[in-house]
């Protein structure tokens, strides 16, 4: 496992840390251009985008990755886009839903039910980290890096209180047939 990405998921779960939103877009970024990278089978250095990358997996039309997947990623490439152009600090989060409605719809959960706090802009910065994770994780899974690593998991374990109803939201048991069902 990548050590600067298994830090992040780290810092990520401490429960004081502010959204800064910059940082958090530029991180996201390395990481999921990492994991479309393996995906794409693409070895070595290249001087391609997150976007490029995107569409061009959206092009291999994966059978167990629905299109909406796809347009979920390029919502959050958009984002990170956004983000690191403007060094926006504020925490407007109804820029961020796009993304997380697909994500929650495509998974078959409603992370607002998962995540009890009554905080809104905590709640919802929660939803975007769960799923921020599960999207990683999607990639890796469909790119043939299956492994033990949940960093979704994390993140459920650091921040729901429904531990029992946390399997029907996220398979716990990498049965990956019925958790990307899409």
């Amino acid at each position: 496992m990548n050590q600067a990405f298994d830090g992040f998921v780290k810092e990520l779960c401490s429960a004081n840390v502010n959204l800064n939103e910059p940082v958090f877009f530029a991180k996201s970024a390395v990481f999921l251009e990492q994991q479309l990278t393996c995906y794409l089978k693409i070895e070595g250095q290249h001087k391609h985008s997150l976007r490029f990358l995107i569409l061009s997996a959206k092009q291999l039309k994966n059978s167990e990755t629905d299109n909406k997947f796809w347009n979920a990623l390029l919502a959050f490439n958009h984002l990170i886009e956004a983000a690191i152009e403007s060094k926006c600090t504020s925490q407007n989060s109804a820029h961020w839903l796009r993304f997380i409605n697909i994500i929650e719809n495509l998974q078959g959960y409603k992370g607002s039910q998962i995540f009890t706090t009554t905080n809104i802009k905590q709640k919802r910065k929660l939803r975007l980290y769960f799923s921020f994770m599960l999207t990683w994780e999607h990639i890796g899974y469909i790119a043939g890096k299956e492994d033990d690593y949940s960093p979704s998991s994390q993140i459920l374990d650091a921040f729901s209180a429904l531990e029992e109803e946390d399997e029907h939201a996220h398979c716990h048991d990498h049965d990956h047939d019925n958790c990307h069902e899409h």
